[in-house]
C-alpha cells in the first residue's frame, strides 16, 4: 500500500470536544456570531441581537454596568401580562403599582401570545438550530404556532430574554 499523501509521523489523537455547558458562548468562524445551550440542544444565530442576553454568563453579571443601557425598542416590547388578561410592555411594568403577571404564572397560550407578539415586533429575526437549520420571522412564527420542538424552544429563548430585560431594567 502506499503512503503518498499521507503524513510520515502518526499524529496523536485529539481529545474529545469538551461539553458546551449552559450560557453563552462566542464563535469565531463563519456567520454564526452567538450560540446558547439549551436544554442540551445548541441555538445559534446570525446576529448577536437575536440573542442578546438570552444566557447571561458568570462574568457578564459581575462587570454588569449601567455604562450598557437596553436597547430603547426593548421598552416597547411586550414582556407579559397584566391581571386582566391585557399585554404590558416593559415601559408599563416599570410603572409604580403596575398589575404585572409574572412569568412563571403565564399560561402555555399566553406564552405563545406573548412570544408571537415579539418575533413580529422585530425587523429582523433569523436563528441558525442545530437540527433545525435556519429559522427565519415567517418559520419561527409558523413554529411558534405549531408548538413544534422549535417553536417550543423559541418560547424558552423569549422567556429567557424577558427575564435578562426584566433584570436589566429593574435597579
Amino acid at each position: 500500500m502506499s503512503s503518498v499523501g499521507r503524513p510520515s509521523s502518526k499524529s496523536s489523537p485529539s481529545p474529545p470536544p469538551a461539553q458546551a455547558p449552559s450560557g453563552k458562548v462566542s464563535v469565531r468562524t463563519g456567520r454564526v456570531k452567538e450560540a446558547v445551550v439549551i436544554e442540551k440542544k445548541v441555538v445559534l444565530a446570525k446576529s448577536a441581537e437575536v440573542l442578546a442576553g438570552v444566557v447571561e454568563s458568570p462574568t457578564s453579571a459581575a462587570t454588569k454596568t449601567k455604562s450598557n443601557p437596553l436597547p430603547a425598542e426593548q421598552y416597547d416590547l411586550p414582556v407579559t401580562f397584566d391581571q386582566a388578561g391585557k399585554l404590558m410592555t416593559l415601559k408599563e411594568v416599570l410603572q409604580v403599582g403596575s398589575s404585572a403577571l409574572s412569568l412563571s404564572s403565564l399560561n402555555a397560550k399566553q406564552l405563545v401570545e406573548l412570544t408571537t407578539l415579539r418575533i413580529t415586533a422585530q425587523p429582523k429575526f433569523e436563528v441558525v438550530m442545530v437540527g433545525a437549520g435556519i429559522v427565519d420571522k415567517a418559520r419561527a412564527l409558523k413554529e411558534v404556532a405549531a408548538q413544534t420542538d422549535v417553536g417550543r424552544l423559541l418560547v424558552e429563548v423569549e422567556q429567557r430574554m424577558i427575564q435578562r430585560v426584566l433584570k436589566r431594567a429593574t435597579p
